[in-house]
C-alpha cells in the first residue's frame, strides 16, 4: 500500500480522476533533471518539471513479497541528454524519484511509485533504453565487508587515506596506434597500470577509463572509448594500485590503512590441502 493523503484518496475513487506523472533524476555528479507526461510544464512545491516529448515507461509493478518493482524507459537521444553524455555514461546508476499529482490541486499531496537507480543505458540509433532497480534491490546486497587477500578499499578513498593529488598528473594524445596512443604528461614518473584516466575535452570529455598500461610514452587503455580519440584530446590520469600488501607497503607506505588479509591463503593453498587429505584418506 501507497502512504496517500486522505483526499488523495477520494481522488482517485473517483470517475475521471486526472494523475500527471511527475520524474525526478539526479546523476551521479548532482545534475537534477526533472520531467512531467503532462502537456505543460508543471510547478510542484518550487520545482519546475518540464515537458519532455520523446520519453516513455512501463507500467510500474509492485510486489508484497520483496521482489524488486520493474520498469523500463525508453526515449530519443537529445530529448534530455545528447548521445555523447548517455554513451560516456553521465545519467548511469542516476537517482530517480517517481510519482504522481492531481495536476488542478497540489494540496492533495503525491503518490510515491518508485524510487531507485537507473541501470546501464544502451544507445541503439537515436533512440535509448534503460532499466530502473527500486531501493527494494538493496534487500539482496551484501551487508558487511568479505575478508579478502586484497585491499578492499579504493585508492584515495576515505579508508585508503592516500591524496590524489600527489599521484594525478594530465596528459595530450600526441599520436594514434592501433591498440595504444601516444601522450605527453604532466609528471612521468608515475606509474598507471589500473590507474584511471578522465577526459577533459573530445567527444569522449567525461568518460572513465582504467589504464591497462603506459610505456615508453604510450598509454593502452582496457576498454575502448565510446567515440574515437583524436590527436590533441586532453586528459587527467591517476596512478593505480593492484590492491596488493606489496604495492600498498612500498609505493604508497600505507600499510597500517591496508584494507585486506594478505596472510589468508588463496584457492590454490585451498585446493592443495584438499588433494593432500584425499591422498592420505585413499
Amino acid at each position: 500500500m501507497r502512504n496517500m493523503t486522505t483526499e488523495m484518496t477520494d481522488f482517485i475513487a473517483t470517475d475521471g480522476a486526472t494523475l500527471v506523472t511527475l520524474w525526478q533524476l539526479t546523476t551521479k555528479d548532482g545534475l537534477v533533471v526533472r520531467s512531467t507526461d503532462y502537456s505543460d510544464a508543471i510547478e510542484y512545491y518550487g520545482q519546475v518539471f518540464n515537458n519532455l516529448d520523446g520519453m516513455s515507461r512501463t507500467a510500474v509493478q509492485f510486489n508484497s513479497n520483496l521482489t524488486d518493482d520493474n520498469l523500463s524507459a525508453s526515449g530519443f537521444v537529445n530529448v534530455f541528454a545528447t548521445r555523447e553524455e548517455l554513451l560516456g555514461g553521465k545519467y548511469d546508476y542516476a537517482e530517480v524519484l517517481i510519482f504522481l499529482i492531481n495536476p488542478f490541486d497540489h494540496s492533495m499531496g503525491a503518490i510515491n511509485l518508485v524510487r531507485g537507480n537507473l541501470g546501464n543505458i544502451e544507445v541503439i540509433d537515436d533512440s535509448f533504453a534503460t532499466d530502473l532497480t527500486s531501493r527494494i534491490n538493496q534487500l539482496g546486497s551484501r551487508v558487511g565487508l568479505a575478508c579478502s587477500p586484497s585491499c578492499r578499499a579504493q585508492l584515495g578513498d576515505a579508508q585508503c587515506g592516500v591524496s590524489l593529488a600527489a599521484i594525478t598528473t594530465t596528459g595530450a594524445v600526441l599520436g594514434i596506434g592501433a591498440n595504444t596512443f601516444a601522450v605527453s604528461l604532466g609528471n612521468s614518473l608515475l606509474t598507471f597500470p589500473q590507474g584511471k584516466l578522465t577526459w577533459t575535452s573530445g567527444a569522449n570529455n567525461g568518460g572513465e577509463f582504467e589504464v591497462k598500461n603506459y610505456s615508453l610514452g604510450e598509454l593502452t587503455l582496457y576498454l575502448k572509448p565510446n567515440f574515437d580519440i583524436e590527436l590533441g584530446d586532453t586528459f587527467t590520469i591517476v596512478q593505480g594500485c593492484d590492491k596488493t600488501i606489496d604495492v600498498c607497503t612500498n609505493t604508497y607506505g600505507n600499510a597500517p590503512n591496508f584494507r585486506g588479509e594478505p596472510d589468508i591463503p588463496g584457492a590454490d593453498a585451498y585446493y592443495t590441502r584438499i588433494e593432500r587429505r584425499d591422498t592420505v584418506s585413499s
